[in-house]
């Protein structure tokens, strides 16, 4: 598990923030899972979070867990490849809207969930 200190909701970045965590792990096409499970079979799962409705400072975090006789380096290596990776390389359109499209989805499935709907109208 790796947590990096991020802004809260009021700052812009925080919504950066949000796409950039479905980015790396959002679904089987995401960049976590397609490197880290698929090509370089390191890790189980890999997930990257981002608590978007905080209204202090938080933590992004990052988690894995790691396949019978993975060395953990070997996988904090290949999650800081991947961070760095986003860093340095322009994200493409498809990837981009893709990323919108699940977190919209998500939010518009979220609201056949009362937890989901009380959690929404409880944040200012």
């Amino acid at each position: 598990m790796m947590g990096y200190h991020v802004p809260n909701l009021r700052q812009p970045d925080s919504y950066v923030l949000e796409v950039m965590a479905t980015i790396l792990s959002g679904g089987k096409s995401s960049r976590f899972y397609q490197t880290l499970v698929r090509e370089k079979r390191l890790v189980l799962e890999a997930d990257a979070d981002h608590p978007l409705l905080s209204q202090d400072p938080a933590l992004f975090s990052i988690s894995a867990s790691l396949l019978p006789g993975k060395e953990i380096a070997a996988v904090e290596k290949a999650l800081d490849q991947e961070i760095e990776r986003l860093q340095k390389e322009p994200v493409g359109e498809r990837e981009l809207e893709k990323a919108k499209n699940q977190l919209e989805s998500s939010f518009i499935y979220g609201q056949d969930s009362l937890f989901f709907q009380a959690m929404v109208l409880g944040t200012p």
